[in-house]
């Protein structure tokens, strides 16, 4: 036989429809009932939630209210402002982490175009191909440092000089 849950309202439940109710929840929305269980919730307290963060990629959301869950005092269940800061906190992190790399590639991208350019008309310059080289090792674009070591070796094969 299963237990019965009462609920704050009045209305009893059993132990295994609140069950499948939370398996039903998005990941995100059932990690919160499960760090806050004594928090009054209802099926449209769900439904706010999972409504106001329909937009959100489901792994930040989980990754968001990990850590609202960690910071939050009481028992309530966290407000939906609360986890939308979170959300525009860790929104600004991993855009500053995939940004910058973006930014690298596209800088790289452009300086052996340049040089690219130049050694075809003829124009070596070492110094700047060591450079790039040097800069698409410490990303650890070995790939790019394959290529440009074969690219010069082309270049003095053909005759080009430095």
């Amino acid at each position: 036989m299963d237990k019965l849950a009462t609920r704050p309202n009045g209305r009893i439940r059993t132990q295994s429809e609140v069950d499948a109710l939370i398996a039903s929840l998005p990941k995100w929305l059932a990690y919160l009932v499960g760090a806050f269980p004594k928090a009054e919730t209802n099926t449209m307290t769900y439904l706010a939630y999972e409504t106001a963060f329909a937009e959100i990629d489901p792994a930040l959301m989980l990754a968001a209210v990990q850590a609202v869950a960690r910071q939050h005092k009481y028992a309530t269940f966290p407000t939906i402002a609360e986890i939308d800061q979170a959300v525009r906190e860790l929104s600004e992190q991993v855009d500053a982490l995939t940004v910058a790399p973006a930014q690298l590639l596209m800088t790289l991208a452009a300086e052996r175009q340049a040089l690219l350019q130049q050694a075809y008309a003829g124009e070596i310059d070492p110094a700047a191909w060591g450079s790039l080289t040097s800069r698409y090792k410490a990303a650890g674009m070995e790939i790019n440092v394959a290529w440009m070591q074969r690219k010069l070796t082309q270049f003095g094969a053909a005759g080009y000089s430095a």
